[in-house]
């Protein structure tokens, strides 16, 4: 689970470039960085930035009376 501004996102916690641990990550411009290598994936939909295809599963979310829900 990352927050972002107001927004809040649910990605796989293993990054598609070498299985590193993506919620050890920081996010920077709507992206979360690996702390592996420094891979980046968009939180909104899990692409890497171009010219990568890289992609990591997300999940939608979503806040109900201050609870978070994430489909899976």
């Amino acid at each position: 689970m990352f927050r972002d501004g107001d927004n809040l996102y649910a990605v796989s916690n293993l990054c598609a470039h070498q299985g590193g641990p993506l919620g050890e990550g920081r996010v920077l411009d709507g992206c979360v960085t690996c702390p592996w290598h420094g891979f980046q994936f968009r939180l909104v939909d899990g692409r890497a930035p171009p010219p990568f295809t890289d992609r990591v599963a997300t999940f939608a979310t979503r806040v109900t009376d201050g609870v978070v829900y994430v489909r899976t």
